[in-house]
């Protein structure tokens, strides 16, 4: 059932953004010198390139070298498989967040909104289904599941373009080293170590309150609540909790820093939630109170 709905809803939402995207309008900047002895379209392309390049040598090393068996499909269950849906939501986040920033990068490169929308859709949905595919080779295991809410990443973050509404509902991620492996062991790595994942959904607070109550709230301060789990990164044996936090949060592209090429660095950063004073509660138990909320 959820995969005909995931379907029909693709299909549907791609067809209306092809016949009415255009109607777009990329958030307006003063124009900027930055860059100005390049090409933007060459400097942008080629930069996107060399990125996912290293992208895919990083997946590589960290999740396939060594680790090669007959190509397999699994389906783990989407928020109770080993990693409480972490993982998933890991899936959303990075598509969506590479959908927003490669759309945003072509745009500040001087390509028109159609050519930067699939642009920023053919990207990640390239890394995600050549990520799955190299999975399906190792002990990971090719995932549907996992593909599903790389395709909502992408699906939300178009959406946000559609409906302005929603950009007032923003996904965000911050990490803190669980300690399971030291930072220079080979045996860690960013993506596998899910016991210091967060992710956050942030509200502008600032902008859904009615005009007469914003003076009262500061348009850089936001409300975000995050999920994450204990005990979920690969090989773990513990018991498995989920987690929940409530924090505030910081709207980085209030930050003072005005033009195009700002503007897209500031967004980019803004899809990140830094420590800031929260309560977070583990399973069953009791609320706490942190004044920087990290894990």
């Amino acid at each position: 059932m959820m995969k005909k709905f995931l379907l029909l809803f693709t299909f549907l939402f791609l067809l209306q953004t092809h016949l009415s995207f255009s109607q777009f309008q990329y958030p307006h900047q003063p124009a900027d010198s930055t860059f100005w002895i390049f090409d933007r379209k060459p400097l942008a392309t080629y930069s996107l390139v060399g990125y996912t390049v290293g992208t895919f040598y990083l997946q590589f090393q960290w999740w396939w070298k060594n680790n090669y068996h007959p190509f397999t499909i699994q389906y783990e269950g989407y928020f109770n498989d080993y990693a409480l849906g972490v993982d998933k939501l890991g899936h959303f986040y990075t598509s969506y967040t590479y959908y927003l920033s490669v759309y945003n990068m072509m745009k500040w490169a001087g390509f028109d909104d159609n050519t930067a929308m699939w642009i920023g859709v053919g990207v990640p949905a390239f890394h995600a289904i050549t990520a799955e595919i190299g999975d399906g080779f190792s002990r990971y295991q090719f995932s549907f599941d996992d593909l599903s809410f790389n395709t909502l990443g992408i699906l939300y973050g178009m959406l946000q373009q559609r409906v302005p509404f929603f950009q007032n509902f923003n996904f965000k991620w911050s990490y803190y080293p669980s300690g399971k492996f030291p930072l220079w062991s080979e045996r860690w790595h960013l993506t596998g170590d899910y016991n210091g994942h967060i992710y956050w959904l942030s509200m502008d607070v600032h902008n859904l309150l009615p005009k007469d109550w914003k003076s009262y709230w500061p348009k850089f301060l936001n409300l975000a609540v995050g999920y994450n789990a204990t005990n979920i990164s690969h090989d773990d044996i513990g018991i498995k909790e989920r987690k929940f936090s409530i924090s505030l949060d910081y709207n980085l592209l209030e930050l003072p820093l005005d033009g195009e090429t700002w503007w897209v660095l500031k967004d980019i950063v803004n899809r990140l939630h830094f420590p800031a004073p929260g309560i977070q509660k583990t399973g069953d138990g009791p609320w706490k109170v942190k004044p920087l909320l990290l894990n």
